[in-house]
C-alpha cells in the first residue's frame, strides 16, 4: 500500500508529499527524520510527563472565583488522558468537561487546568494517529 504525505502545496488538487510517496513501512524512517529535524513526535510528548501530576493552589482572585470557584488546580499529565480516552468505547462520546472533573475528583482538585487539558487531549489523539499510520493500536498501548 502506497501513502501519499500531506503537504501545504496543492498540485492541481492531488496531495503531494513532502518526502515523496512513501512505502507503508517507510514510516519509521519519517519518525526518524522529524527527531533530526529536531521535532519530538506526538508519541514522545505523550511520554515525558516531567513532573506531572501536579496540583497547586492558585488562590481565589475575582476572575478565577468567576469562572471556576478558586482553590486548587490540578495539571495532570498527557498519559493519564491517555489512560481515560482509551476507556471509552467506540461510538460513544465523552467530553473533555467530564474528563477534566473526572481527574479533579481523582487528584482531590477543586478544577483541572483547561489549556493543558486541551493540549493534552490533542497530543493524545495525535499520537494515537501516528501508532495507526506505524500500524499499532490506536489509543492505548505505546
Amino acid at each position: 500500500m502506497k501513502i501519499i504525505l500531506e503537504s501545504s502545496d496543492k498540485v492541481k488538487g492531488s496531495k503531494v508529499g513532502i518526502h515523496g510517496i512513501m512505502e507503508e513501512g517507510d514510516w519509521n524512517m519519517l519518525d526518524m527524520e522529524v527527531r533530526l529535524m529536531g521535532r519530538k513526535t506526538y508519541n514522545e510528548k505523550l511520554h515525558n510527563s516531567k513532573d506531572l501530576p501536579k496540583v497547586k493552589y492558585v488562590g481565589h482572585d475575582s476572575k478565577m472565583v468567576k469562572r471556576f470557584g478558586g482553590g486548587y488546580m490540578l495539571i495532570a499529565a498527557p498519559l493519564e488522558y491517555n489512560e481515560i480516552m482509551k476507556l471509552v468505547p467506540e461510538g460513544k462520546v465523552l467530553t473533555t468537561q467530564e474528563i477534566r472533573e473526572f481527574l479533579a475528583k481523582r487528584h482531590e482538585a477543586d478544577f483541572t487546568c483547561q489549556l493543558t487539558a486541551g493540549i493534552f487531549i490533542n497530543i493524545v489523539a495525535n499520537a494515537s494517529v501516528e501508532r495507526e499510520m506505524m500500524g499499532q493500536c490506536l489509543i492505548g498501548e505505546p
